[in-house]
């Protein structure tokens, strides 16, 4: 049953490092956004706001000389960078530029006060904040060498729309438009106010993608003509995975990218996928990640594991502020309260051992650029999964896997991966194991004046009607009585207890045979799973098979943000 790991990885991606995203008093960062289509905001030349010299670095350390022709290097073009408002949502936009726009210009650096809790923001003067120099230059043209693939990338739990900007840069580079929005909904804030509402991120990139249509249709604007959108990609990073597993399954989105995420694409999807994963990563483990992979059978498949890098090895957030401890050693210096559990994932990745940004990367932008510009259509010829590539980034890639055909435009699924229905256990023929017949030598001494043995009782019928798993709720590897406790889902894992505590959700059933005549098992972040007389809002309907829907709705398997594939009551997902 995958209620408990469903509950678990929607609150073990929350990786604890910033909050949504707030406004500070003297830092004009929301200037700078277009508001509208064509409408101009703040100039993109004017300066950013005041503090220490930028930390970096923006522009990893060159990967070793025998990978010169590696994608870890940058691509043909300068990476622009623009932030768009589109009705109040935040949007960070990467694009091609000329190479000879960027030159005698500064890379662009991020405040990640402006991601902090107002009050913590306010905290920390401009001198000890730690800036982000990125890989991107604000201002730059849109090159005319375009349309260009669009790539939509959806950020974590408890993160924010740069998170990833040495990757968003890197694309780019490489020829690619790229854009994040911030998933207000997912921010630290809510989380430490204990008030985490639904999960929109599906919703906010469908909007993204709209808007680059009506820019793309409407002459004058900056992106008229220069976006492709026969060729868009879906990329995510941790519970971002959910919201790929979502547009994936859009018509005119593919080529989908997980970057340490247990969702799982639902397995016969026509796309091809590449999954990445850290090998230290104690959130989205190997393990997790390599299954998703072995379920996967609908195009081409890559994965890369890349050994000492854990869950903040994909984001900037391992290089910001680490001569000082970290973002979080910085906030909690100001007063920001935060739970042991939430610091302790805010490290995922950043700890002595870990891989450096510098180290890590290189590999990341490698693999990812080699990807989509063979699944979007950039190169003719594939490559850059071959074992010498790999060699070149030795000795950290433990796991490169690179199977089937692309199917990338093609009507076509790819099999049927359902569990065979042979049975793998049946006997060889004739190998009949035969009992000795105890009772023949019983009868020969029989004394036939002897009364007989009573009857015993009979054992009662089974109730036909009876569910031998009511009441019972899987919880990790074992099982909690709802007599006397629940399955309380936290970050930490799974265990059976009275009362679940701050960050855990209660796990009160796990299907309707645990609840009251007609009632269903609704389950939800952060309310867990309940039973109600019916599923609201955001809610989903747990199920065993068919017979716990009612019509129309089927039980299917479902992937939601952060989950691996999920039984529920639904026509589609």
């Amino acid at each position: 049953m995958t209620l408990t790991l469903t509950l678990t990885l929607t609150l073990v991606a929350a990786f604890g490092c910033t909050a949504a995203r707030t406004p500070r008093e003297g830092v004009p960062r929301e200037g700078d956004m277009e508001a509208d289509p064509g409408e101009p905001g703040r100039s993109d030349d004017e300066p950013e706001a005041s503090g220490e010299e930028p930390v970096g670095p923006g522009l990893p350390s060159p990967p070793p000389s025998a990978c010169e022709n590696s994608f870890a290097h940058p691509g043909p073009f300068a990476a622009g960078v623009r932030t768009l408002d589109l009705a109040g949502m935040a949007v960070e936009v990467w694009y091609p530029a000329p190479a000879e726009s960027a030159e005698g210009r500064s890379p662009d650096s991020y405040d990640i006060r402006d991601w902090l809790p107002r009050d913590v923001a306010m905290a920390i003067p401009d001198e000890e904040a730690p800036l982000h120099e990125t890989a991107a230059f604000r201002g730059l043209p849109v090159s005319e060498d375009g349309p260009f693939p669009v790539v939509l990338f959806s950020h974590g739990i408890a993160s924010y729309r740069l998170q990833s900007s040495f990757l968003m840069a890197h694309l780019a580079t490489w020829g690619m438009v790229v854009a994040a929005p911030d998933h207000l909904a997912r921010g630290l804030a809510n989380i430490l106010a204990g008030n985490l509402f639904g999960d929109e991120a599906p919703e906010e990139l469908r909007a993204v993608h709209q808007w680059f249509a009506d820019q793309n249709a409407t002459p004058g604007t900056s992106f008229s003509g220069r976006v492709d959108l026969t060729n868009v990609a879906i990329m995510g990073h941790s519970a971002g995975g959910g919201a790929v597993v979502a547009l994936a399954q859009d018509e005119g989105i593919g080529s989908p990218v997980m970057l340490a995420s247990v969702a799982g694409l639902p397995s016969t999807l026509p796309v091809d996928v590449l999954i990445m994963g850290g090998a230290a990563d104690e959130i989205a483990t190997r393990p997790a990640v390599e299954s998703g992979y072995a379920r996967f059978a609908g195009g081409r498949k890559r994965l890369v594991s890349v050994g000492a890098m854990g869950h903040l090895g994909f984001t900037d957030l391992c290089a910001i502020g680490r001569d000082r401890g970290g973002v979080i050693a910085i906030a909690d210096e100001y007063g920001l309260q935060v739970p042991d559990i939430v610091s302790r994932l805010a490290t995922d990745g950043c700890e002595p051992g870990d891989l450096s940004p510098e180290q890590g990367w290189p590999i990341v932008n490698h693999y990812v650029a080699a990807h989509l510009t063979t699944s979007l259509g950039l190169r003719s010829a594939d490559g850059g999964f071959d074992p010498a590539t790999a060699d070149c980034f030795s000795p950290h890639i433990v796991d490169l896997r690179d199977e089937g055909e692309f199917v990338e435009g093609s009507p076509g699924g790819g099999p049927d991966v359902s569990p065979s229905s042979e049975d793998d256990l049946a006997e060889e023929d004739g190998a009949v194991d035969e009992e000795p017949d105890d009772d023949a030598d019983d009868e020969a001494g029989a004394d036939p004046n002897a009364s007989p043995e009573p009857e015993p009782d009979p054992e009662p019928e089974p109730d036909p009607e009876a569910d031998p798993e009511a009441g019972i709720v899987s919880c990790g590897d074992s099982s909690c009585s709802l007599d006397d406790a629940l399955c309380c889902v936290g970050l930490g894992g799974s265990s059976c207890k009275p009362e679940c505590d701050f960050l855990e959700a209660p796990a009160g059933c796990d299907g309707p045979e645990d609840c009251g005549e007609g009632q269903e098992c609704c389950v939800g972040f952060p309310a867990g799973a309940r039973c109600l007389d019916v599923c609201g809002g955001q809610d989903q309907s747990l199920c065993h098979d068919d017979g716990d829907c009612g019509a129309p709705d089927s039980c299917i398997e479902c992937s939601f943000p952060g989950s691996p594939p999920t039984l529920v009551c639904a026509t589609q997902c």
